[in-house]
């Protein structure tokens, strides 16, 4: 059985006398876990939290490392055309076009990678409904939001090699010939 009481009185003050009320009632009833509406709220709300702050966390830990990875894709990718960008350089091409065209050839593989995920994501969101508070699984605002942020910050690490590949000085690519 469950009371609640509403009063313009502090929780703490009402304690006593509705257990003494009770009691006059029926000296055989049990009381116990009595707590205010804002302790019983705070408590149903906290596994939410946790929830949430560990799906952030997560989320993102996922976004470095995702980025450290298009980084080190992009990179070894960059180290092993040296050779191309050094001729394209060689025959006119600006250090903006190489960088250009570097950030663009990153950024479309996590586009294509974000849109597997998107469909995986989308597929499976029924599992993760459970976990998210007033927001949809699938809803897409949401996932727009997070898959833009994916690749942006794969444009952000394609960027460095990008530069380093743009940087690169004709004269020893050609020499290296």
């Amino acid at each position: 059985m469950v009371l609640a009481v509403r009063s313009t009185l502090e929780p703490a003050a009402l304690v006593a006398p509705l257990i003494r009320a009770i009691r006059s009632a029926d000296a055989e009833q049990s009381v116990f876990d009595v707590r205010a509406i804002p302790e019983i709220v705070r408590r149903s709300e906290t596994q939410r939290r946790l929830t949430t702050i560990l799906m952030t966390g997560f989320s993102a830990a996922a976004l470095l490392l995702s980025a450290v990875g298009i980084y080190g894709v992009v990179a070894y990718g960059v180290a092993r055309r040296m050779r191309e960008f050094g001729i394209r350089v060689a025959l006119g091409a600006t250090r903006q076009e190489v960088t250009r065209l570097v950030v663009r050839q990153g950024t479309a593989s996590a586009i294509s990678g974000a849109a597997v995920g998107v469909l995986l994501g989308v597929g499976g969101a029924r599992l993760m409904s459970n976990l998210v508070f007033g927001v949809s699984p699938r809803d897409l605002p949401s996932i727009v939001g997070a898959t833009a942020l994916l690749v942006l910050g794969a444009a952000v690490a394609s960027y460095v090699p990008a530069r380093r590949a743009a940087g690169v000085d004709p004269a020893v690519t050609l020499r290296a010939e």
